[in-house]
């Protein structure tokens, strides 16, 4: 692809196709993200992920734009998993201040499961709230260990 770019860099309709062709192009996953998911969930961390959007790149005449759909999503459910957020901005502000903000008002709970049995395997944790608008995070589950 790299070849074909330098070769074709004063041509801008094949710039263009090869620019359209890296939509297409797409990573193996090669981890298990659910196995991820549970591992920061059990860690009693609140997550917060912040993607910060940065300008498209001249290269040959044409625009690169950053592909980041193989990292962002991983990072969304990892923060939903711990109960944290998710944020996508091109102003940090914002985002570090809502952030810190979640980080400092809050309660927490805990309880003891009735029938709880060290065997290893994952609980899945379910937070309702009866009455009120209240926002509701909690991380999405334990190891029983």
């Amino acid at each position: 692809m790299t070849r074909l770019m330098s070769l074709c860099q004063d041509n801008l309709d094949i710039l263009g196709n090869l620019m359209d062709l890296f939509q297409f192009f797409k990573r193996e996953k090669t981890f298990d993200a659910n196995r991820v998911k549970r591992a920061f969930a059990d860690a009693g961390i609140s997550f917060h992920f912040i993607f910060m959007e940065k300008k498209s790149l001249r290269v040959f005449g044409g625009t690169v734009r950053e592909q980041s759909e193989d990292i962002y999503p991983g990072f969304t459910e990892i923060a939903r998993a711990t109960g944290g957020i998710s944020e996508s901005s091109q102003n940090p502000a914002v985002s570090f201040n809502r952030a810190a903000e979640i980080s400092e008002n809050y309660y927490l709970m805990s309880y003891t499961p009735g029938a709880y049995s060290p065997d290893g395997g994952f609980r899945t944790i379910a937070v309702r709230v009866q009455g009120g608008k209240y926002d509701v995070s909690n991380r999405l589950g334990y190891y029983a260990k």
